[in-house]
């Protein structure tokens, strides 16, 4: 795990070697993600992302999850300083669950994401803006397998440099 956490981390710091390159950060309502949005051109945008978050639920439950995405966008300015995106997010999911000192479970998967987003630019180098997808989950252990679709939405700040 550890190995895929810093690989994680050197490939989306590679990124910011491009210009039109930023680092933001997704809001949701109970964990967040770091993204490096990439602007290939003014139509497409290519954003690596990393999510985790964690439960500590005293003595009778633990859950871990880490993520590794990638976003990718089709981009174009409806209004000035606003621009709509369209894409999908696509991933990787390594997760743990504990239930007291007697058992844990450690699962993985993948994840695709069809979206719809909205940026608004308040500066020339930071936006503000919303994102909304369709997000379908595959998840494999020893124990279990497993799939969901639900949707999600999230807040997203961007600074670009």
């Amino acid at each position: 795990m550890k190995k895929i956490v810093i690989l994680g981390a050197l490939w989306l710091a590679s990124t910011s070697a491009f210009s039109d390159t930023g680092i933001g950060v997704s809001f949701q309502s109970n964990d967040g993600r770091i993204l490096v949005p990439y602007d290939v051109s003014e139509s497409f945008r290519i954003e690596p992302s990393f999510r985790y978050y964690s439960v500590d639920n005293s003595d009778s439950y633990d859950y871990e999850n880490y993520e590794l995405g990638l976003g990718l966008f089709h981009r174009k300015e409806t209004i000035p300083n606003m621009s709509f995106l369209l894409g999908a997010r696509v991933g990787y999911i390594n997760s743990t669950q504990g239930y007291g000192d007697s058992s844990e479970i450690s699962y993985d998967g993948y994840f695709l994401a069809p979206a719809l987003g909205l940026e608004y630019f308040v500066g020339d180098k930071f936006s503000v803006g919303g994102e909304i997808s369709l997000r379908y989950e595959s998840i494999d252990s020893e124990s279990y397998d497993s799939t969901s679709t639900y949707t999600d939405s999230a807040f997203i700040a961007r600074f670009y440099f």
